[in-house]
């Protein structure tokens, strides 16, 4: 028979053990929601209010200099879709709820926050250094087409197109703060071994192989693919929380 005090009881110790995290999930399902409720309704010519959040709170560069300062806060609360939301969620409770038990809620936030704003401001950087790189189609001209026209298929990455300009990209996701909570994790136990979906395969590693594999793949593409997913945000990110956490662990051993 099921029994819903206890479970009850065990899903408000989980609630309690790692409330930052929780809120912060909440958080991003709260604007998601606003989301998909303002993108049902018409603004002007085409656009929907939706549209209007996202330019008023995504990240991008052309605003940002116009003094939208609040923008690498607020982007990482918006989400392009359910299956964007949906894997930042798995990712920030999956390495939230840990990092939080060892490090407290302040430190997490501090992952958080500081992993998105930085992730975010170096894809700006990458973005700007766009038109000093050759194109996509000469630095990707080392994968084989084979591998081009399954990448373009299965992921909607294609490397004929150049992305968007410094003052047309927009940036949007909590993938920054994720990947902090990341590297956190990292280096709090690197020696953890969880599975991993690579290229759709269940695959067992230790926590510093998973990092190791997440960097050289962003490193990769944000030098020669600069594909649309903001793989230099997870770079910098995930780089952030590690060295955060190591400076905290070093100073503080004892404590998390």
């Amino acid at each position: 028979m099921f029994d819903t005090r206890r479970w009850f009881w065990r899903l408000r110790g989980v609630l309690y053990v790692a409330p930052a995290a929780w809120r912060l999930a909440a958080g991003c399902l709260f604007v998601f929601i606003v989301q998909w409720i303002t993108d049902r309704v018409l603004f002007a010519r085409g656009y929907t209010f939706e549209t209007l959040l996202r330019y008023l709170f995504g990240l991008n560069g052309g605003l940002l200099l116009k003094g939208f300062f609040w923008q690498p806060v607020t982007s990482l609360f918006l989400h392009a879709g359910w299956f964007h939301l949906v894997m930042n969620l798995f990712g920030l409770l999956v390495f939230g709820i840990p990092v939080e038990r060892e490090m407290g809620s302040r430190r997490l936030y501090t992952f958080f926050f500081a992993g998105g704003v930085i992730g975010g401001l170096f894809w700006l950087g990458m973005t700007a250094l766009l038109p000093l790189l050759p194109p996509m189609g000469f630095l990707a001209s080392w994968i084989p087409q084979e591998a081009a026209e399954l990448l373009e298929r299965t992921m909607g990455l294609s490397i004929a197109v150049r992305p968007a300009s410094f003052q047309q990209a927009m940036c949007i996701g909590a993938s920054g703060g994720v990947f902090a909570l990341m590297g956190a994790f990292t280096a709090i136990d690197p020696d953890r071994e969880l599975y991993a979906l690579i290229a759709f395969l269940p695959i067992r590693m230790r926590m510093r192989t998973l990092a190791i594999v997440f960097l050289v793949s962003g490193l990769l593409d944000a030098l020669f693919i600069q594909s649309q997913i903001a793989n230099s945000v997870h770079l910098a990110g995930g780089l952030a929380g590690y060295f955060l956490a190591r400076f905290w662990l070093k100073r503080d051993p004892d404590n998390g």
